[in-house]
């Protein structure tokens, strides 16, 4: 088959990538009639984090020990829920991808669908992060606690951010 394209000099049904004019005029088309469904989604999504956003605030005052450790808590379960929905919302995506029909519903398809496991990996990538942000905590730390520290100390915990 591909030594027939060879001798006729066919190339152009040889490629089977799109061009970029191809891939977006393909997106238009699956997400006609779904604008509505999706800015839907996020709206939802959004007024559910600003709520929590707030309700938490006026709730927990962080700046004593026991309530920075409760809001710390309050928001890695958060992020645990967060971690579910999000399976949901790409599996909207997914849907428009394959031409199928989506719905407000799917953003609870990661609740119906193995929960654990997202809670799982959405707690491994926690666990990433805050260990990521543990060198510039310490060094935090003994800046405050010693003012007199080196600026190179303090220099040294922004380094360990792009690390």
């Amino acid at each position: 088959m591909w030594i027939s394209h060879v001798k006729t000099g066919d190339y152009t049904s040889m490629n089977p990538y799109k061009s970029f004019k191809e891939l977006k005029q393909l997106a238009r088309e699956s997400l006609l009639g779904n604008y509505g469904t999706l800015i839907g989604a996020t709206l939802i999504l959004s007024v559910f984090s600003g709520i929590f956003s707030v309700v938490v605030n006026f709730v927990v005052n962080p700046l004593t020990q026991l309530g920075l450790i409760i809001f710390i808590l309050i928001q890695i379960i958060f992020s645990l829920i967060l971690g579910v929905v999000s399976i949901g919302f790409n599996k909207m995506y997914l849907s428009i991808a394959r031409n199928q029909p989506i719905s407000i519903s799917q953003l609870f398809f990661g609740f119906q669908n193995h929960p654990d496991r997202a809670i799982l990996i959405q707690g491994i990538f926690i666990l990433f992060l805050a260990l990521c942000i543990v060198p510039y905590g310490i060094f935090t730390f003994l800046f405050y606690v010693r003012p007199s520290i080196e600026l190179g100390y303090f220099s040294a915990a922004f380094l360990s951010l792009s690390l």
